[in-house]
């Protein structure tokens, strides 16, 4: 997929005049999308993947964007939903819109943050 995506970006910049694919960079090199690509390759697990020295379980789900709903919603310090780029591991979506819903024999979860040139924020 990723060798897909460096082929179509570059039949843009090929021919500047009447470019083949017609999106910025940005839409491809965003930590978004990166980030969705590693997991993709990652998952897979290929030889050539390079991730080999740390596999993934297997079954595992992997999502981006997602959030992991909270119980802590009532009291004076509510609690808001965690909000991850990625989640790799035992879970569902079912019935949701954009969250999580942790298996309840799950054995395996991993939530990841895509960062590119900027630091993680400091604090809660």
């Amino acid at each position: 997929m990723l060798k897909d995506l460096f082929a179509l970006y570059g039949a843009g910049l090929i021919n500047r005049e009447a470019p083949k694919s017609l999106f910025p960079e940005t839409l491809i090199f965003n930590e978004g999308w990166l980030l969705r690509l590693v997991l993709k390759e990652w998952l897979a697990g290929s030889a050539g993947s390079g991730f080999g020295f740390l596999p993934f379980p297997e079954g595992v789900t992997a999502y981006s964007e997602g959030q992991l709903y909270t119980p802590f919603r009532g009291g004076s310090h509510p609690e808001r939903n965690t909000h991850a780029d990625g989640i790799v591991g035992e879970f569902t979506t079912t019935g949701t819109k954009s969250g999580i819903v942790l298996k309840p024999d799950f054995r395996y979860i991993a939530f990841f943050e895509a960062k590119i040139f900027s630091p993680i924020a400091p604090g809660l």
